[in-house]
């Protein structure tokens, strides 16, 4: 798998066996040992929040989830998103990964080497 595989998810289970499409975590099991339970930054659910909206728009099977677990509307489902965001920061703190609420491992050129090698390149 490569840097563009590790996927969005959102949980409303900090720490717990909660696991659906929503889980607020990096889902990749190399990004998951990289980061354990640090937070993510906003760019990523700004992400998942497009990612979402892109499924509202398709005929995709999890359509009815997001919508029953976040809202019928982009409004409600961006809002829900970003509720649930602060709720964990206000649990976990600001303890995000890479040190910094901006961190992006796409613009970090040591983890983008990082990856290439463990997917053989």
């Amino acid at each position: 798998m490569g840097l563009g595989s590790c996927a969005l998810e959102l949980g409303f289970g900090i720490g717990g066996s909660v696991r659906t499409e929503f889980y607020l975590v990096l889902a990749h099991s190399h990004c998951n040992s990289l980061k354990s339970d640090l937070l993510i930054g906003i760019h990523f659910i700004e992400k998942l929040i497009m990612r979402n909206e892109n499924i509202m728009g398709s005929n995709h099977p999890w359509r009815g989830k997001i919508q029953a677990q976040l809202g019928n509307t982009p409004a409600k489902r961006s809002s829900a998103l970003l509720r649930h965001y602060e709720n964990v920061k206000t649990v976990r703190g600001s303890n995000f990964w890479g040190g910094v609420p901006t961190y992006n491992p796409e613009t970090d050129p040591f983890y983008r080497k990082l990856i290439t090698r463990l997917n053989g390149g």
